[in-house]
């Protein structure tokens, strides 16, 4: 089990289950998480105790927790639009990674360079390639001059 409370990488999908191990008197539950393609994602799960005796009581306890944590799930799709994208991965994804000298850096270049830059082409993740963007900085460039 991973020793995070919560997994918190990119998922589609998570399902529980409730166990009652065999020296404990209380129901405990597990938690997968799962990609896109439905497939489980190696590593991230969790799990806690309900400290709860009464099974129903488990069942609901566990139900809330994945309502809850599916609501924290953002559907990644090739038709998102990539301001949408780039303040995902500065707020859930990049944060967990660098040090926080490094985060304020990103924050301020995505705020005030990135999104006011791309908030005017609309474009989506799919519509994306190195040439795009090569092509919308020339016009820029050739705007400014």
């Amino acid at each position: 089990m991973s020793k995070a409370l919560y997994y918190k990488g990119t998922y589609e999908d998570v399902r529980g289950y409730l166990y009652k191990p065999k020296k404990s008197k209380y129901w405990h539950t597990k938690y997968h998480y799962f990609d896109a393609n439905g497939k489980k994602i190696p590593g991230a799960e969790h799990g806690e105790s309900t400290k709860m005796t009464i099974k129903s009581d488990a069942i609901r306890f566990m139900m809330e927790r994945v309502d809850s944590l599916k609501q924290k799930t953002i559907r990644l799709t090739p038709a998102m639009p990539f301001v949408d994208f780039i303040r995902y991965w500065l707020e859930k994804e990049i944060i967990k990674d660098v040090e926080a000298t490094t985060y304020s850096g990103y924050v301020l270049n995505v705020n005030n360079h990135i999104i006011p830059y791309f908030k005017g082409f609309d474009y989506r993740i799919k519509d994306l390639s190195p040439k795009k963007f090569k092509i919308s900085w020339m016009k820029n460039l050739c705007a400014d001059a």
